[in-house]
This record gives C-alpha cells, sequence and structure tokens, in this order.
C-alpha cells in the first residue's frame, strides 16, 4: 500500500526579509506559524503601499501558487517569523 508522506519545511527568517516579490512567479505558499507580516504593492512612483498585516496561522502566496500565475503584492516579515513553505505541487489536489 502506498502512502504519502508530507514534510513541513519550516523556516525562520529574519525581521524584513521579503519572502514574495509582486510580478514573480508563484511557486510557493507560506503559511505564517509565528510572527507577522506585512503584505504591499509598489504603485508606479514605486511608494510602497500597505494592503494588510497577517499574524500566525495566516497563508500567504496562495493564488500565485495555485495557478502558476504572477504575485500581484510583495509579502515581507515585520519580526522575526517562522514559516511553512508549501510548494504549488502539494497545493493541489489529486
Amino acid at each position: 500500500m502506498g502512502q504519502n508522506i508530507k514534510i513541513l519545511d519550516r523556516q525562520f527568517v529574519q525581521t524584513g526579509t521579503v519572502i514574495i516579490q509582486q510580478g514573480t512567479t508563484g511557486n510557493r505558499a507560506f503559511m505564517v506559524e509565528s510572527g507577522s507580516v506585512e503584505v504591499f504593492i509598489k504603485d508606479e512612483n514605486g511608494n510602497e503601499i500597505t494592503l494588510s498585516e497577517l499574524g500566525p496561522g495566516s497563508m500567504v502566496g496562495e493564488m500565485a501558487a495555485l495557478s502558476d500565475g504572477v504575485r500581484s503584492a510583495s509579502v515581507r516579515t515585520k519580526g522575526d517569523c517562522v514559516l511553512i513553505s508549501i510548494p504549488a505541487h502539494d497545493l493541489h489536489y489529486s
């Protein structure tokens, strides 16, 4: 009997690290285990506009990862965080 076992990829990420860059292709999502992240965009003049702040239990990057689409916003850690990295192929149900 075959069994799929998935190992969670936990990463410690320091304050101020951009984990998702607006305009790049989505190949993974992240779940915030501890700490918080800031979701933001840059307008045509390069000014940052904060869209939201998210904490433990929140997921970011899933929309682009599910569709292999382009990231519509950037995500940066607001403090030291532990993030769970989820590859796009693990987001799809088989």
